[in-house]
């Protein structure tokens, strides 16, 4: 037990390469490791890409499908205005009467015609 430590500049750099070695191995097998983690969250990040991509889409396709249900229920109090209009001539052209209906026609499409832009 009383025995002395001694380096030699030999062992000295046999420790230090040993040192080096084991960094080295420890530094090639961390950067492994790493690549295989990013090989493994590629496909998962690829696919939250495309995702998002398609959501972007769909909420372009909603804006445009909201706009036209608008477009559709304008259209749709427009005809029902000229059907309506159209429905008084008819019974004003068939009997003669029924005025009030007419100018309860030309009213309402009137106000539908201002109202519109």
């Amino acid at each position: 037990m009383n025995t002395p430590i001694t380096f030699t500049p030999a062992t000295l750099i046999g420790g230090f390469l040993a040192l080096c070695a084991g960094l080295s191995c420890i530094a090639g097998a961390a950067s492994w490791v790493i690549k295989m983690l990013r090989a493994a969250k590629a496909p998962a990040k690829r696919v939250d890409e495309r995702l998002e991509s398609l959501e972007n889409t769909v909420e372009d396709y909603r804006a445009y499908f909201d706009n036209d249900q608008q477009r559709m229920a304008a259209i749709e109090a427009g005809s029902r205005i000229t059907q309506k209009a159209l429905l008084a001539l008819l019974s004003h052209g068939i009997d003669g009467n029924d005025v009030e209906a007419m100018r309860a026609a030309k009213a309402e499409l009137q106000e539908y015609l201002i109202e519109r832009n």
